[in-house]
């Protein structure tokens, strides 16, 4: 797992462990990442730990190397019999406990609610310990209340929103522990590098390239995302439709995305369809979309419409996803109800307002007002804030 680090001697700074997942499924490591990443350019101590091998983990140890960057080989145990799964997790759980031993972090930062492992071990070796909980209420199961036992012992509770704060609480973690912690994006850095295309003129736009990016899981309800782009189609108001979809498959559900396709017709004038899989370069994406689509179930403070915010992307969901409302505020664009229909009548009255394109430049302020709130500067402070907090 790499040489031993030596912990700084400095007495202000933190040494702070990050601890994720792989990354092949979700924004959460992404978002942890980014804090790393800070805490390296702010002069702290910082080392990042997945807990298993996907391609995210890859880069990561490939850009920053094995000392600062560690991986602990194998299977996401999800995807592991459950007769297997208490010997990964008693095996992952020794192999945390050695690295902590070694690196003597201050503080322990383990992202979602399944790193409970993490949590045990830095509670093992006197660190810190904080969780930042990333998971929508209601996505956890915890039968034997094994989860909540190990949760309640963390130093302090990370929720990315409102809602996930509240089911911190009620998951029995003491009030005084949870504390509101955003993403960040690098705002200044991500509008450069994406080399923001030029937006929609003067008139009603003829052509509209629409997108999504989120997992072939059940939950992330891609099949919305077509219903509005086939419902649009039908409508007869634009010439040329595009969607392009990015994301890979769930393990879990391998069949999704072909018995999906198979609910709609092959063609539709004047729709085309991209299904681009697991996207590389998000920039690239982002870059060609007029809106982004976000129709998950559940999302507790989806990365995917910070990185659209950012670019002055609308993102049309629904007003039952309060995490998209905590990020959008004013900037919102929601449909009542929750189908494709509802959200296809949402983007025509954006985009064919007789008022446009004076609401697209409303809409252009609202956004970069919001996206200041969430900053990766202002929001890494708030977290340095915290983990100093009864240190």
């Amino acid at each position: 797992m790499g040489s031993e680090a030596t912990p700084s001697a400095a007495t202000d700074r933190l040494t702070i462990v990050f601890v994720s997942h792989g990354g092949e499924r979700s924004g959460a490591p992404i978002v942890l990442t980014r804090m790393f990443e800070q805490a390296l350019k702010e002069g702290e101590e910082a080392f990042l730990v997945f807990r298993y091998n996907e391609e995210w983990a890859e880069a990561c140890q490939k850009k920053y190397g094995s000392k600062r960057v560690y991986i602990l080989p194998g299977k996401p145990p999800r995807l592991l019999p459950n007769g297997v799964k208490p010997l990964r997790k008693l095996f992952d759980l020794l192999r945390l406990w050695s690295l902590f031993k070694r690196i003597k972090p201050q503080v322990v930062v383990a992202n979602t609610l399944l790193n409970t492992t993490a949590v045990m071990a830095g509670l093992l070796v006197g660190s810190r310990v904080a969780v930042w909980a990333h998971e929508s209420p209601g996505a956890i199961s915890d039968p034997w209340g094994m989860r909540s036992f190990w949760i309640k012992r963390a130093h302090l509770g990370l929720g990315v929103s409102q809602g996930i704060c509240s089911y911190l609480q009620e998951m029995g973690m003491d009030p005084s522990k949870i504390r509101l912690l955003h993403h960040g994006v690098d705002v200044e850095k991500e509008r450069s590098k994406s080399a923001l295309r030029p937006r929609i003129g003067g008139s009603h736009p003829k052509r509209l390239v629409l997108g999504a990016l989120a997992v072939w899981s059940p939950r992330k309800r891609l099949d919305l995302v077509l219903e509005t782009a086939y419902a649009l189609a039908r409508s007869g108001y634009f010439e040329d439709i595009r969607l392009d979809i990015g994301g890979p498959p769930d393990a879990l559900h391998p069949r999704l995305f072909q018995e999906t396709l198979d609910r709609f017709p092959k063609r539709l004038e004047p729709l085309t369809l991209r299904f681009m899989g697991t996207i590389v370069d998000r920039d690239s994406f982002y870059r060609e979309l007029d809106a982004l689509l976000m129709t998950s179930d559940k999302e507790a403070l989806p990365t995917v419409v910070l990185e659209a915010l950012v670019r002055e992307i609308p993102v049309f969901s629904f007003k039952d996803l309060a995490g998209v409302q905590e990020i959008m505020g004013e900037a919102a664009l929601q449909a009542e109800e929750r189908k494709g229909a509802a959200l296809a009548d949402a983007i025509l009255r954006f985009f064919l307002a007789p008022t446009f394109p004076r609401d697209w430049e409303e809409w252009v302020k609202k956004a970069r007002a919001r996206i200041s709130l969430f900053s990766l500067d202002r929001q890494w402070h708030t977290l340095k804030g915290y983990l100093r907090e009864g240190a």
